[in-house]
């Protein structure tokens, strides 16, 4: 029921079906009650703080991005970590979270931060409180969003744009995808980097030119058992299940596309759990969803999923 509320509801924001009344009415709500946009500031009893965020909810490539930072940083020799609340997580309470951790205890997306980088990451309602956890070990923090958390000390932003979506129809929630206004927001935001991957290269706003492009790439699929791999193009020509639980599934489906796949889409919400069934066509989703899916390792028709980097390029200047 949740993915297929998504689904109505991305149509509204970022296609052309006109906004319910109720949505309309309910806008002028959000906007009393949101917190007010916070200011950057530092707190001595912290490492540095990097919020990655974006003003709208659903994915707009955070989690790539962070992963390809803290690879930097740690290249660098930077004690690097990472804090989060674990959307969706079963559990509140403050958790470290290790390559072997249960998904729905600390949440999808720090546990894949966790397994492909290998740094201390944090889950915690309150990420000031996972923050100070790490604090003993770490120089340099990296949130997992918090951009509208007034009470997060950062010492810098990025915001983070899908360059397909932007930013919808410019409506606050419900009546739109934002989280907060977008006004000004090149002022607001002076490093940002926009998701230019699969569909969005034709997108104005790929002509930010203050603004950090980020490709996301993948050319290998991993098997679910972890016992092969085969280039992306040997799907080319092949039906396939894809299943992604994110933010912004077109854009998973438009990369199995773009090599010739024959895409039938499993709907899932985001962070969501389904059935799955064997059969007579493979499953390709994407590496998030593959944490949760081991007990379809064994599955006839052959899972995979497609681990994604992403590759920043500066702006021109």
């Amino acid at each position: 029921m949740r993915a297929r509320i998504e689904r109505w509801l991305a149509g509204i924001w970022y296609g052309s079906a006109p906004v319910p009344w109720i949505l309309s009415a309910l806008e002028p709500v959000y906007a009393r009650l949101k917190p007010k946009p916070p200011e950057p500031s530092k707190n001595s009893s912290v490492p540095a703080i990097v919020v990655i965020g974006n003003l709208t909810v659903g994915g707009a490539g955070k989690t790539p991005l962070l992963i390809a930072l803290v690879e930097s940083a740690k290249a660098r020799g930077i004690k690097v970590g990472v804090i989060s609340r674990g959307y969706g997580r079963s559990s509140s309470q403050l958790l470290r979270v290790h390559a072997d951790s249960d998904w729905r205890m600390v949440g999808d997306e720090p546990l894949l931060i966790a397994k492909r980088t290998g740094v201390p990451v944090c889950v915690a309602n309150d990420r000031m409180a996972a923050a100070r956890a790490l604090a003993s070990e770490c120089t340099l923090l990296f949130s997992d969003d918090g951009m509208q958390n007034p009470q997060l000390a950062r010492a810098l932003e990025i915001l983070v744009i899908d360059g397909a979506r932007g930013f919808g129809n410019q409506r606050l929630l419900p009546a739109g995808p934002c989280r907060s206004a977008t006004e000004n927001y090149q002022a607001r935001f002076p490093l940002r980097v926009i998701n230019i991957s699969a569909e969005a290269t034709q997108s104005p706003l790929a002509n930010d030119p203050g603004a950090w492009t980020m490709r996301l790439s993948g050319n290998v699929l991993h098997s679910l058992d972890g016992k092969a791999q085969q280039p992306l193009s040997a799907i080319a020509g092949i039906r396939v299940r894809a299943l992604a639980g994110i933010g912004n599934p077109a854009r998973f489906y438009a990369a199995l596309r773009a090599v010739g796949a024959v895409v039938e889409p499993i709907l899932v919400a985001d962070h969501g759990l389904v059935r799955l069934q064997d059969g007579n066509t493979p499953i390709v989703m994407t590496e998030k969803d593959a944490l949760k899916y081991a007990n379809c390792a064994e599955f006839k028709c052959g899972v995979w999923y497609l681990p994604v980097s992403a590759e920043l390029c500066a702006p021109l200047r």
